[in-house]
C-alpha cells in the first residue's frame, strides 16, 4: 500500500511539473507553442524557435538542428548526449552541468553562454563559436573540430577546462 502511494505521489509530481513547465512555455511570448509541442512529442524541432524556453528534462538524441535556443535555460544536470545541434543558436543560453557528450555541435553559436561543468566529450565542435562563453570546468576530452590552442585563445576556457587532448587548463597551451 505504501509503495503504491509513493508511486502515485511520484506520478502526480511529474504530471504537475510537466503542466507547470508547459504553462510557463506557453506564457513566454518568445517560444512558439507549436514548436514546443513538436519538440516535446517528437524529440525533434529542426529550425524552430524555442528561445528562452526552460528545458527541465533531458532529451537524449534530440534533433535541434538550426533551432533558435538563445537565452534558453537547460536546468542543471540535463542529459542531451548524442543530440544534433548543427547550426543552432544557443547565444546566452544556460547549460551549466548539462551532458552534451557525443553531440553534433558543428557551427553552433554559444556566444555569452554558460557552459560551466558541461560534458562536451567526443563532440563535433567544428566551426562552433564559443566567444565570451563561460567554460569553467567544461570537459572537451576527445572533441573534434577545434584545437586546444583555438579553444584557449577564442573562448572563455579556464585553468580547469579539460581540453580535447586531455590537457587540463590553458596555462600550458598559451605560453608566450
Amino acid at each position: 500500500m505504501l509503495k503504491k502511494m509513493k508511486n502515485t505521489s511520484l506520478c502526480f509530481s511529474i504530471l504537475s511539473f510537466t503542466i507547470l513547465s508547459t504553462k510557463f512555455v506557453y506564457a513566454n511570448p518568445l517560444v512558439e507553442p507549436s514548436d514546443w509541442q513538436e519538440f516535446v512529442t517528437t524529440n525533434s524541432c529542426v529550425n524552430c524557435n524555442l528561445s528562452e524556453a526552460p528545458f527541465a528534462n533531458g532529451h537524449q538524441n534530440a534533433d535541434l538542428a538550426g533551432a533558435n535556443l538563445s537565452g534558453s535555460s537547460f536546468i542543471s544536470g540535463n542529459d542531451y548526449s548524442g543530440s544534433n545541434f548543427l547550426g543552432a543558436n544557443l547565444t546566452k543560453a544556460d547549460l551549466e552541468d548539462s551532458d552534451l557528450s557525443s553531440s553534433n555541435l558543428e557551427n553552433t553559436q554559444f556566444q555569452l553562454a554558460i557552459l560551466d561543468n558541461v560534458n562536451l566529450t567526443n563532440t563535433n565542435i567544428q566551426g562552433t563559436n564559443f566567444s565570451e562563453a563561460s567554460l569553467n570546468g567544461a570537459n572537451f576530452l576527445g572533441a573534434t573540430g577545434l584545437t586546444d590552442e583555438q579553444i584557449c585563445s577564442e573562448t572563455g576556457a579556464t585553468d580547469n577546462t579539460i581540453l580535447p587532448d586531455g590537457i587540463i587548463g590553458c596555462q600550458n597551451v598559451l605560453k608566450s
